[in-house]
């Protein structure tokens, strides 16, 4: 395939606007200027000298005398340019002179010898043609190396990379060659499957009935065929039909019950018998008296839902017995008493006694608001059955999380959930909505030393969600810092774990005075937030590396060794550490324990 290949080009303001750098030995050209520049791979397009060489200062303007000639006064004119000019002479024409003879044609004179061979150009720059896209906006911006190409389908050009911009290079598919011969035909795939069967069509309107005179019996030729007979035109002369049943003959009885022989034709009195059922018979009937008893039932107790009701004795009369919530189960009646039925198979816990004969004895179930055991009374998690008075209950609803439940007479219960940690909250300086690992109190500040994680630990009276931490200068900045940070973590006794922590900053403590504050960062799977229980035991962890350190405020005045190791712990120290530990079980009792606030 023929290819051409073209310079960069463009105008010389294009080229000083976009102003490129092109690479060693790629040229560019100005096409309304006709000149060229030739790149070094540093130098951009405004400080490159043109390599077409620069236009020598203009010439002296052309002049020509022309003297007196014999033939008479000549006329002369120069038109044009320098040094493109035409000299334009006219003179007087005199008499033609005689054609002289023609002289002899001279020799030709020697070839002169060959110049010598010009300088080698400096080797081209390489193209690495990627590939195609649909578009110039399609063209990649990001990962490239200079001399790049892409061909765009759009326009057929080949597109540059310069390392800064797109540039064409023109036309670089060549002409359409011409179209091949049609291959040979393939072999005929195989035949698709049969689509699905469509719906059936609605059923036309039925015919009229046909009418057959049966002169002879009738024959089929398919044990599916229809005969129609219009039943206008049958006729039966007696009283008997054939082939009805295994019989040979069944009569149609005129009236009466029929016998076992025939159809009946009138009503049949036994349909309408109120015959008496055979005993254990009969599964759901209604009885229609008001009245149950032994005899009526087949076994001595009745089952109401899924509790049985036991009936003994010959007098079984309950009189205003009343069953309304919740379910009775295990509730016996005998001639003298009732017995509730215990936990346990056969244990009897209560027994009612009354004397025989029975007489008015009504077993009251309470009603849903006045349950004996007030089950279905609690509605949530929590809930209280209290009493409000003398034989009275009532519910009392679960507190808001870490309420208190005391004591108050003038409650309908006697009883009050009471918030006691923001009631007490202002009296201790605390804020409820963050937590001061130690009181805000005092001055005391002590040096940090690089690669030492310093610990405070400490126990918030109240439950606060988190997500940033503060700590505050003293009179020494930090500088020189690489890495310093914040962290949270929890307590067991003897083990502190990582649980939040900020991103390392190096202006931490880069200023006196000053209260740093830093959100929790959750590179490394930490959480943005975290929730501080009550009575849990914590840590606040600081680490600062650098070639001077800072003083920072302290949670306590500095500790003699002997008291911090005193459990519960107050302050650790764990020295050379490149970051803060995700775990640490072995501290050095510290002086300092920075002080910090949980927000």
């Amino acid at each position: 395939m023929a290819v051409k290949v073209q310079f960069r080009r463009g105008t010389a303001a294009q080229w000083t606007s976009a102003n490129p750098i092109l690479s060693q030995g790629e040229a560019g050209y100005e096409y309304d200027t006709g000149k060229f520049k030739i790149g070094n791979g540093s130098q951009a397009w405004n400080s490159l000298p043109y390599s077409s060489g620069t236009t020598g200062p203009t010439g002296p303007t052309n002049s020509l005398t022309i003297g007196t000639v014999s033939a008479g006064p000549a006329a002369a004119t120069i038109t044009g340019t320098a040094p493109n000019q035409t000299l334009n002479l006219t003179l007087q024409t005199g008499a033609t002179g005689s054609t002289g003879a023609t002289g002899a044609t001279g020799s030709v004179g020697p070839t002169g010898p060959t110049g010598a061979t010009g300088a080698t150009g400096p080797q081209g720059v390489g193209i690495n043609l990627i590939g195609s896209v649909a578009t110039v906006g399609a063209l990649p911006a990001v990962g490239l190396a200079i001399n790049d190409a892409y061909i765009v389908d759009a326009d057929g050009d080949l597109y540059i990379w310069d390392g800064s911009v797109w540039y064409s290079a023109g036309q670089i598919v060549g002409a359409t060659g011409p179209t091949g011969p049609q291959g040979n035909t393939g072999p005929t795939g195989p035949t698709g499957d049969t689509g699905p069967t469509g719906a059936t069509g609605a059923t036309g309107p039925t015919g009229p009935n046909s009418v057959v005179t049966a002169t002879s019996p009738i024959t089929y030729d398919s044990p599916t065929q229809t005969v129609g007979i219009n039943q206008s035109l049958i006729s039966i002369a007696n009283t008997q039909v054939t082939g009805l049943g295994t019989a040979s003959t069944h009569n149609v009885a005129a009236t009466g019950d029929a016998g076992t022989s025939e159809v009946v034709k009138g009503n049949d009195t036994r349909l309408t018998n109120e015959r008496t059922p055979v005993d254990g018979s009969v599964t759901t009937t209604k009885i229609a008296d008001d009245n149950v008893t032994n005899a009526k039932l087949q076994y001595d107790s009745v089952t109401i839902g899924s509790t049985s009701v036991a009936l003994g004795g010959t007098a079984a009369t309950v009189a205003g017995l009343t069953l309304t919530s919740p379910t009775v189960s295990g509730l016996y009646l005998s001639d003298s008493s009732i017995t509730v039925e215990g936990s346990s198979a056969d244990a009897y816990e209560t027994t009612l006694s009354f004397t025989d004969p029975v007489a008015d004895v009504t077993v009251t179930v309470p009603a849903a608001d006045t349950t004996l055991l007030g089950s279905h009374i609690a509605t949530a998690k929590g809930d209280l059955l209290v009493a409000t008075g003398s034989n009275a209950i009532t519910r009392l609803p679960v507190g808001t999380d870490t309420y208190v439940l005391k004591a108050k007479s003038s409650t309908s219960t006697g009883l009050i959930w009471v918030d006691e940690t923001s009631a007490s909250a202002g009296s201790r300086n605390e804020d409820l909505s963050a937590v001061d690992v130690a009181p805000r109190q005092g001055n005391w500040n002590g040096s940090v030393a690089t690669g030492n994680v310093y610990f405070t630990f400490f126990t918030p009276r109240y439950e606060v969600t988190v997500d940033q931490i503060r700590v505050v200068s003293a009179a020494t900045a930090a500088t020189g810092t690489t890495l310093a940070r914040l962290g949270l973590y929890t307590f067991d006794g003897s083990t502190a774990t990582l649980v939040a922590r900020t991103a390392s900053d190096t202006s931490l403590f880069a200023s006196t005075n000053t209260a740093y504050v830093r959100n929790f960062d959750t590179t490394g799977g930490y959480p943005a937030t975290y929730t501080l229980l009550a009575g849990q035991r914590y840590a606040l962890g600081v680490i600062w590396v650098g070639s001077s350190p800072a003083n920072l405020y302290t949670a306590f005045d500095l500790i003699p060794s002997a008291m911090g190791a005193l459990s519960p712990r107050m302050t650790g120290l764990v020295s050379a550490q490149a970051d803060l530990p995700t775990t640490a079980s072995s501290f050095t009792s510290s002086i300092v324990g920075v002080w910090g606030r949980f927000e």
